[in-house]
């Protein structure tokens, strides 16, 4: 089973498309620049970070190293 990384994912397109499709997944991320206003959902993981301005390190390479769908729900504010 793959996991699934929402760039976004806080938004509100991005947090409907997790509602939606975080129970089809082993492991959902949420990746997002800004900090969590709400509780983060059940069986459901975030990170923030600016994907643009971050060095990359081992924390990356562990998110990324798994097979995985991306949902892309953000964009340049």
């Amino acid at each position: 089973m793959h996991n699934l990384i929402v760039l976004g994912g806080t938004g509100e397109l991005g947090s409907n498309i997790v509602s939606e499709l975080k129970s089809s997944y082993e492991k959902t991320l949420i990746l997002s620049r800004a900090q969590r206003t709400t509780e983060t959902p059940r069986d459901t993981s975030h990170i923030t970070l600016d994907l643009i301005n971050q060095e990359w390190d081992e924390h990356l390479t562990e998110v990324f190293s798994k097979p995985f769908d991306m949902v892309i729900a953000s964009w340049p504010s």
